[in-house]
């Protein structure tokens, strides 16, 4: 794919490219949204780490921060509009079948992606849903106590009482 002079589809390689965490302003034309190929082809494209950078990427986990254009879901929403348009997988393949690939990877990674922050998410709701249960359960359970420790402070101060009443009586009576 290096060696194309011309690159079709250049907007899927600028997709992946700003997924692997690339800058607008590293491989773009200064000051448009337009794919440099020429830097691009003789700068990542020539470099192993670009293709380490697709092996190794695991969609799993927190990413840190990205820039508006590198979120998931704007790729994500990207790359199926673009499917349903010119960049159908088979007219991708037909073009070059490595591209292809690639093509394929981004949107199951992509999905991959989604899936993983939407069970990252419902773990978090269910843990915040279960701290907020046993917070409940813990002022309930003080709640309880506070009760408890009241009635048997007005149980032991009548008791005390009675034994005021019952001395005070016996030394009436002597």
């Amino acid at each position: 794919m290096k060696e194309y002079r011309i690159l079709c589809n250049a907007k899927i390689l600028q997709i992946v490219l700003h997924f692997l965490g690339y800058t607008k302003e590293e491989i773009n034309i200064s000051k448009t949204n337009i794919l440099n190929w020429n830097l691009v082809r003789r700068t990542l494209l020539n470099d192993e780490n670009f293709f380490n950078k697709l092996e190794a990427y695991d969609f799993r986990g927190p990413k840190g921060a990205v820039k508006s254009y590198q979120m998931t879901n704007y790729l994500l929403d990207l790359a199926t509009e673009m499917e349903k348009g010119e960049y159908h997988q088979e007219e991708v393949d037909r073009y070059n079948l490595g591209y292809g690939r690639i093509w394929q990877w981004l949107r199951y990674v992509l999905e991959c992606r989604v899936k993983d922050i939407q069970l990252r998410r419902e773990k978090k709701q269910f843990l915040r849903e279960a701290r907020e249960e046993a917070q409940e359960k813990h002022e309930d359970w003080d709640q309880r106590r506070q009760e408890a420790m009241e009635i048997a402070i007005e149980e032991k101060e009548a008791e005390v009482e009675d034994r005021k009443k019952e001395k005070s009586v016996l030394e009436k009576d002597r």
